[in-house]
């Protein structure tokens, strides 16, 4: 899988790894390296369209802020998934935090 701008991808999202759910077809819109900035266009699912911005930036030698911007466009429940994509971006975002520390850890002591 090449992560490069223009490239379409398509991923199969399962449940506990092996149910099949649906096939999300992503396009890299644009990956700044310079900005630290990644946009994609999506959709597959419950999604008519899933536009998701990435952007990492320093705030200083060992500070970053890390934002994810996702605007959507379900075919029903548009409430419920609002929901639903809170809770996965919330539990990300903690998985973020826990790898941060895990590395500032090792860091300290090696």
């Amino acid at each position: 899988m090449v992560w490069e701008q223009g490239s379409r991808l398509v991923l199969d999202l399962t449940v506990l790894g092996f149910v099949p759910v649906w096939r999300q077809c992503i396009e890299i819109q644009e990956i700044d390296d310079k900005a630290l900035s990644l946009r994609t266009n999506e959709h597959g699912g419950p999604f008519r369209s899933w536009r998701h911005s990435i952007q990492v930036r320093s705030i200083d030698a060992s500070t970053s802020e890390y934002t994810d911007i996702v605007e959507f466009d379900v075919r029903h429940g548009s409430a419920l998934f609002a929901f639903m994509l809170r809770r996965v971006f919330g539990y990300r975002h903690l998985r973020w935090r826990r790898l941060v520390k895990r590395m500032k850890a090792r860091t300290a002591h090696g």
